[in-house]
């Protein structure tokens, strides 16, 4: 995940395309870190400030953050920052995110349904 000088610009497209305010996108990332455990994140107006600069190219976010970044927009992080990347054009992708006590036996069972064009 290399930074690129137009990460700042792919961010705010990224952002924009979902019609999402900064603050937004703050309460999203904010949301995804806390569903992976981390309770260590600024509040929404801070990290509203941080996408700004990020944003703008001022600075780029860290490992932490671009994470966030792709579990929240749906994104492959080995296409994080890639002008290229056409999630229309990627296969639909679903992330779930389950946490349970520690020491619970669990099973999940995903099945793929298929249909074909025009049903």
């Amino acid at each position: 995940m290399t930074a690129s000088p137009d990460l700042g610009p792919w961010l705010r497209q990224q952002r924009e395309q979902r019609s999402w305010s900064r603050n937004e996108m703050a309460r999203r990332l904010i949301r995804t870190a806390l569903v992976t455990g981390d309770t260590a994140m600024p509040a929404v107006q801070d990290v509203a400030a941080s996408i700004y600069r990020w944003e703008r190219g001022t600075v780029t976010p860290g490992d932490r953050y671009r994470l966030y970044y792709c579990h929240t927009l749906g994104i492959p992080p080995d296409r994080f920052g890639d002008p290229k990347y056409d999630a229309a054009q990627d296969a639909p992708r679903v992330i779930i995110t389950i946490s349970l006590p520690e020491g619970t036996d669990t099973q999940l069972m995903l099945t793929s349904l298929e249909t074909s064009a025009g049903q």
